[in-house]
């Protein structure tokens, strides 16, 4: 299978990981990071997650976040630049992504994604100077800027008349590591035995390590040939230059040659670069192979490094295979890591037709000493098709959890579930929970329900609730109720009678809101009593 020049470009992200890595963890001069510093470090690994694991959409969304947010971030420029590769492989619309690397270019010249930015630009113009003539001459004016650049787009210009052999022979005739790399480069579109077997060669031997990773790049375009899977599993094996390594591992992780599952599987088990384990768990991921499951399993177990557990997680979550139930269940109940803990969660959660997902959150609730975890299980019941079933299992948590968070949580849970005519079911709730913040909880939702169930529930809360600030909360429901009168007669009467002169106040108030005649007249009443009870005092 191959895949487009632009696609390739993905191997450019592979090269940054450890550089990232480094970068992220690196301390602040004088002392720890700012919180802002570390924000932004977290926000940019975060965005640069999603280029690694091809979710160019996503990325696009997330780097535009950051330059919003982080604007003064020494990653700006990193952001700035994988935006830009993340258009032009979101989008596909050549021409946004060449316009926003010309203006990288020009806002930031002395970036280190300059070359890779002006390198991608040339790319993306020779493609559309096809059926539009000012990229053509942009690359005419790049000949005439400095001598690199014309020897760029000579070099393009033999790829555009097919003289394979002439580039062929140039990388005879000359030792210069820069021209001999975009001369491999140029070599892009090549597709021959001949092509093949000189830029194998080339990552072999060649001594400039640049040299050998753009003939890498290139070979990626026969990602399908058995020898150019064996160089790149020779490369994982052999060759010092750790980005080169990963390089050579996204272009087996794209292949459909079984023997790659072995190599994926023993790296992720065995690399010690976690960028590297990280990669081949994504890479296993995308294959078909009943032992990538076993491997991912095993990974997330036994890996000594958080963040290679967790890329192995969200790869068994990728393969959607209901066989790692019991993997997840078991990750969720006893792994060290609270934030994996909770992954597991919402990946069982988002088997959301499968009957035993359900059952495994039921179980994860009620077996986890862990908060955070088991208010994920409630939540993640939400998600499940068997409503009725996570409807009575919400109310049975919010009812008998053993403290007051773990109730409200319950009951919020429950409210995304509740129709209108289920308002006895939370009402049950109010009326029997222990604690005083599940009992608001509850009312609130009734309150947020309504309907015709919604009334009697709320006069009863009048006539029973001892806290007056849900009874104000109660009273001010009624003036949305549908049944104005029904409204109206409940607002008057706790008006009259109710014992706390800002839960009175407070009827009075929303009766004035309801614009009825009845709600007029009982606002005449009220004063006409009220006066006569006045008079009555001063007699």
């Amino acid at each position: 299978m191959k895949c487009s020049t632009l696609k390739c470009g993905l191997a450019l992200a592979l090269m940054m990981v450890a550089m990232l890595v480094m970068m992220l963890a690196t301390p602040a001069t004088g002392g720890e990071k700012s919180k802002d510093e570390q924000a932004a470090a977290d926000a940019y690994k975060k965005a640069y997650e999603l280029i690694l694991s091809k979710e160019y959409k996503k990325a696009y969304k997330e780097f535009e976040k950051f330059m919003e947010d982080y604007h003064d971030s020494r990653w700006y420029d990193d952001a700035r630049y994988w935006h830009c590769y993340s258009v032009m492989e979101s989008t596909k619309k050549l021409d946004q992504a060449f316009d926003c690397y010309m203006e990288f270019i020009e806002s930031h010249p002395d970036s280190k994604w300059r070359e890779d930015a002006e390198m991608n630009a040339v790319i993306l113009a020779k493609k559309l100077a096809k059926t539009d003539p000012k990229y053509k001459k942009y690359l005419v004016d790049l000949h005439d800027e400095e001598e690199e650049v014309l020897t760029r787009a000579l070099i393009m210009a033999l790829v555009e008349r097919g003289d394979e052999n002439t580039i062929l022979e140039l990388l005879d005739e000359t030792d210069d590591p820069e021209i001999r790399r975009w001369l491999v480069y140029a070599l892009d579109d090549c597709d021959t035995p001949a092509c093949m077997e000189r830029l194998i060669e080339i990552a072999k031997t060649d001594p400039d390590a640049e040299v050998r990773r753009h003939a890498i790049y290139t070979l990626s375009e026969f990602d399908d040939e058995e020898k150019v899977i064996k160089l790149m599993v020779d490369i994982i094996k052999t060759e010092k230059d750790t980005d080169i390594r990963r390089h050579a591992l996204y272009i087996i992780a794209e292949s459909d040659d079984p023997a790659v599952v072995d190599v994926l599987i023993d790296i992720a088990l065995t690399e010690d670069d976690t960028d590297m384990a990280r990669a081949a768990a994504y890479g296993l991921a995308e294959t078909d192979d009943p032992r990538a499951t076993q491997a991912l399993e095993r990974l997330v177990k036994e890996s000594k490094d958080i963040d290679v557990k967790r890329a192995a997680l969200y790869a068994l979550v990728e393969r959607e295979d209901i066989s790692i139930l019991g993997t997840l269940e078991e990750i969720a109940l006893s792994a060290d890591d609270t934030d994996l803990r909770r992954a597991a969660v919402w990946a069982i959660a988002e088997m959301d037709d499968e009957p035993a997902a359900a059952d495994a959150l039921v179980k994860i609730f009620r077996s986890s000493k862990d908060r955070e975890v088991q208010k994920a299980a409630l939540y993640g019941l939400v998600e499940h098709d068997d409503e009725e079933i996570s409807k009575e299992f919400l109310k049975e948590a919010a009812l008998n959890a053993d403290d007051e968070e773990l109730g409200r949580a319950a009951m919020y849970a429950l409210a995304d579930l509740i129709e209108d005519d289920e308002v006895a079911l939370v009402l049950e709730v109010y009326e029997k929970s222990p604690y005083h913040e599940v009992r608001r909880a509850a009312l609130h939702v009734i309150l947020d329900v309504g309907g015709d169930e919604a009334l009697p529930a709320i006069e009863k809360v009048l006539k029973s609730e001892p806290d007056s600030d849900l009874r104000v909360a109660a009273l001010w429901a009624l003036e949305d109720a549908d049944d104005e009168d029904e409204a109206v007669k409940i607002l008057i009467d706790v008006a009259k009678n109710d014992p706390s002169t800002r839960v009175r106040r407070t009827a009075i108030q929303v009766l004035g809101e309801i614009d009825t005649d009845e709600a007029h007249d009982a606002l005449l009443e009220i004063l006409k009593d009220r006066s006569k009870k006045k008079d009555k005092d001063k007699d």
